[in-house]
Protein backbone atom coordinates (compact mmCIF):
# COMPACT_ATOMS: atom_id res chain seq x y z
CA UNK A 1 0.00 0.00 0.00
CA UNK A 2 1.45 3.60 -0.75
CA UNK A 3 0.21 6.82 -1.10
CA UNK A 4 -0.79 6.12 -4.65
CA UNK A 5 -3.35 2.88 -3.26
CA UNK A 6 -4.69 5.37 -0.75
CA UNK A 7 -5.68 7.83 -3.90
CA UNK A 8 -6.34 5.75 -6.58
CA UNK A 9 -7.97 2.82 -4.45
CA UNK A 10 -9.44 4.78 -1.25
CA UNK A 11 -7.46 2.72 1.03
CA UNK A 12 -6.38 3.85 4.58
CA UNK A 13 -2.65 3.69 5.35
CA UNK A 14 -1.64 3.03 8.67
CA UNK A 15 2.37 3.10 7.64
CA UNK A 16 4.86 1.77 5.39
CA UNK A 17 5.11 -1.86 5.92
CA UNK A 18 8.04 -2.71 8.01
CA UNK A 19 10.29 -5.18 5.66
CA UNK A 20 9.56 -2.51 2.95
CA UNK A 21 13.23 -1.08 1.23
CA UNK A 22 11.45 2.80 0.77
CA UNK A 23 9.52 4.81 3.06
CA UNK A 24 6.93 6.78 2.07
CA UNK A 25 8.91 9.89 2.96
CA UNK A 26 11.69 8.67 0.76
CA UNK A 27 9.92 9.59 -2.17
CA UNK A 28 11.05 12.71 -3.25
CA UNK A 29 8.14 14.48 -6.15
CA UNK A 30 9.23 18.21 -7.76
CA UNK A 31 8.16 19.76 -11.28
CA UNK A 32 10.49 19.22 -14.00
CA UNK A 33 9.45 20.42 -17.03
CA UNK A 34 9.66 18.71 -20.29
CA UNK A 35 12.83 21.30 -21.76
CA UNK A 36 14.61 20.64 -18.22
CA UNK A 37 14.38 16.80 -18.32
CA UNK A 38 15.69 16.78 -22.13
CA UNK A 39 18.85 18.70 -20.88
CA UNK A 40 19.61 16.22 -18.04
CA UNK A 41 23.49 14.98 -19.72
CA UNK A 42 22.62 11.66 -19.33
CA UNK A 43 19.18 9.83 -20.00
CA UNK A 44 18.34 6.24 -20.25
CA UNK A 45 15.97 3.68 -20.81
CA UNK A 46 16.53 0.53 -18.27
CA UNK A 47 14.25 -2.10 -19.62
CA UNK A 48 13.15 -5.49 -16.80
CA UNK A 49 12.06 -8.12 -19.70
CA UNK A 50 9.54 -10.57 -20.46
CA UNK A 51 9.86 -13.14 -22.88
CA UNK A 52 7.21 -15.18 -22.61
CA UNK A 53 4.58 -14.23 -26.25
CA UNK A 54 1.92 -14.58 -23.41
CA UNK A 55 3.28 -12.51 -20.32
CA UNK A 56 2.48 -13.30 -16.93
CA UNK A 57 4.30 -10.46 -15.77
CA UNK A 58 4.63 -7.00 -16.84
CA UNK A 59 8.20 -5.87 -19.22
CA UNK A 60 9.43 -2.82 -16.74
CA UNK A 61 9.87 0.19 -18.97
CA UNK A 62 11.41 3.36 -16.99
CA UNK A 63 13.23 6.48 -18.57
CA UNK A 64 15.87 7.74 -16.06
CA UNK A 65 17.67 10.71 -16.17
CA UNK A 66 20.81 11.85 -13.98
CA UNK A 67 23.11 15.12 -13.29
CA UNK A 68 26.83 15.03 -14.45
CA UNK A 69 28.70 15.62 -11.25
CA UNK A 70 32.59 13.98 -11.67
CA UNK A 71 31.48 12.80 -8.03
CA UNK A 72 29.02 10.21 -7.85
CA UNK A 73 27.49 10.81 -4.35
CA UNK A 74 27.03 14.64 -6.01
CA UNK A 75 24.54 13.21 -8.62
CA UNK A 76 20.81 13.86 -8.67
CA UNK A 77 18.60 11.39 -10.25
CA UNK A 78 15.33 11.86 -11.69
CA UNK A 79 12.40 9.23 -12.36
CA UNK A 80 11.05 10.85 -16.10
CA UNK A 81 8.66 7.93 -17.29
CA UNK A 82 7.35 4.62 -15.87
CA UNK A 83 5.92 2.50 -19.38
CA UNK A 84 6.43 -0.39 -17.81
CA UNK A 85 3.47 -2.86 -19.72
CA UNK A 86 2.68 -6.31 -19.76
CA UNK A 87 2.83 -7.60 -23.52
CA UNK A 88 4.80 -9.80 -25.52
CA UNK A 89 8.36 -9.04 -26.73
CA UNK A 90 7.52 -7.58 -30.35
CA UNK A 91 5.15 -5.43 -28.65
CA UNK A 92 7.56 -4.07 -25.53
CA UNK A 93 10.23 -3.91 -27.77
CA UNK A 94 8.48 -1.14 -29.94
CA UNK A 95 7.20 0.84 -27.41
CA UNK A 96 11.08 0.59 -25.60
CA UNK A 97 12.27 1.93 -29.05
CA UNK A 98 9.43 5.07 -29.11
CA UNK A 99 10.51 5.87 -25.66
CA UNK A 100 13.59 5.75 -26.71
CA UNK A 101 13.44 8.29 -29.41
CA UNK A 102 10.55 10.27 -27.22
CA UNK A 103 13.57 10.83 -24.71
CA UNK A 104 16.53 10.68 -26.51
CA UNK A 105 18.06 8.44 -24.07
CA UNK A 106 21.87 7.56 -24.48
CA UNK A 107 21.25 4.23 -23.60
CA UNK A 108 19.25 1.04 -23.37
CA UNK A 109 20.00 -0.88 -20.22
CA UNK A 110 19.23 -4.62 -19.94
CA UNK A 111 20.31 -7.68 -17.80
CA UNK A 112 22.89 -9.51 -19.22
CA UNK A 113 22.04 -12.88 -17.35
CA UNK A 114 17.90 -12.22 -18.20
CA UNK A 115 18.32 -13.58 -22.08
CA UNK A 116 19.71 -10.22 -22.79
CA UNK A 117 20.19 -11.58 -26.17
CA UNK A 118 16.42 -11.95 -27.20
CA UNK A 119 16.40 -8.42 -26.06
CA UNK A 120 18.95 -6.97 -27.71
CA UNK A 121 17.27 -9.03 -31.03
CA UNK A 122 13.74 -7.52 -30.64
CA UNK A 123 15.02 -3.87 -30.02
CA UNK A 124 16.95 -4.36 -33.23
CA UNK A 125 14.33 -5.97 -35.21
CA UNK A 126 12.44 -2.91 -34.29
CA UNK A 127 15.20 -0.46 -35.51
CA UNK A 128 18.82 -1.71 -35.54
CA UNK A 129 20.24 1.91 -35.40
CA UNK A 130 20.03 0.94 -31.58
CA UNK A 131 22.47 -1.71 -31.40
CA UNK A 132 25.14 0.14 -30.35
CA UNK A 133 23.50 1.97 -27.78
CA UNK A 134 21.91 -1.00 -25.70
CA UNK A 135 24.16 -2.04 -22.73
CA UNK A 136 23.94 -5.15 -21.07
CA UNK A 137 24.93 -5.59 -17.76
CA UNK A 138 24.88 -8.07 -15.36
CA UNK A 139 22.66 -8.56 -12.39
CA UNK A 140 24.92 -11.22 -10.67
CA UNK A 141 22.78 -10.33 -6.97
CA UNK A 142 18.90 -10.90 -6.37
CA UNK A 143 16.78 -7.79 -6.74
CA UNK A 144 16.86 -6.87 -2.80
CA UNK A 145 20.71 -6.76 -2.80
CA UNK A 146 21.05 -4.52 -5.60
CA UNK A 147 18.11 -2.31 -4.82
CA UNK A 148 19.07 -1.88 -1.36
CA UNK A 149 21.92 0.84 -2.12
CA UNK A 150 19.36 2.55 -4.59
CA UNK A 151 17.00 2.50 -1.62
CA UNK A 152 19.66 4.38 0.32
CA UNK A 153 20.09 7.11 -2.69
CA UNK A 154 16.46 7.75 -2.27
CA UNK A 155 16.65 8.18 1.72
CA UNK A 156 19.15 10.81 0.59
CA UNK A 157 17.00 12.70 -0.99
CA UNK A 158 19.06 12.29 -4.36
CA UNK A 159 16.57 10.80 -6.65
CA UNK A 160 13.36 12.23 -7.15
CA UNK A 161 10.21 11.42 -9.61
CA UNK A 162 9.13 14.08 -12.04
CA UNK A 163 5.62 14.86 -11.23
CA UNK A 164 3.05 13.86 -11.51
CA UNK A 165 4.16 11.33 -9.97
CA UNK A 166 4.18 7.06 -10.79
CA UNK A 167 1.40 5.74 -8.70
CA UNK A 168 2.03 2.42 -9.67
CA UNK A 169 5.59 2.24 -9.76
CA UNK A 170 5.63 3.74 -5.75
CA UNK A 171 2.81 1.65 -5.16
CA UNK A 172 5.30 -1.37 -5.92
CA UNK A 173 8.17 0.44 -3.81
CA UNK A 174 6.61 0.99 -0.87
CA UNK A 175 4.51 -2.23 -0.60
CA UNK A 176 7.23 -4.32 -1.59
CA UNK A 177 8.97 -6.53 1.44
CA UNK A 178 11.84 -8.26 -0.22
CA UNK A 179 12.21 -10.78 3.12
CA UNK A 180 8.46 -11.90 2.49
CA UNK A 181 7.13 -11.01 -0.95
CA UNK A 182 8.39 -13.74 -3.25
CA UNK A 183 7.48 -12.29 -6.55
CA UNK A 184 10.03 -9.60 -7.75
CA UNK A 185 8.06 -6.67 -8.78
CA UNK A 186 8.46 -5.22 -12.47
CA UNK A 187 8.33 -1.95 -11.92
CA UNK A 188 11.59 -1.66 -9.58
Amino acid sequence: TSVAAQELDGQMLDEDPEGALWKQEMISHLYLSREDAMKLPYRVLAIDPTVAKDPKDECGLVVFGSTAEKLLHKRTGYVLADETLKASPETWAQRAIELAIEWQVHGIIVEKNQGHHLVTMALTNVDNSWEKRIFPVNAGQSKALRAEPVSQIYEQKRIKHALPGFPLLETQMLSWEPEITPKSPDRI
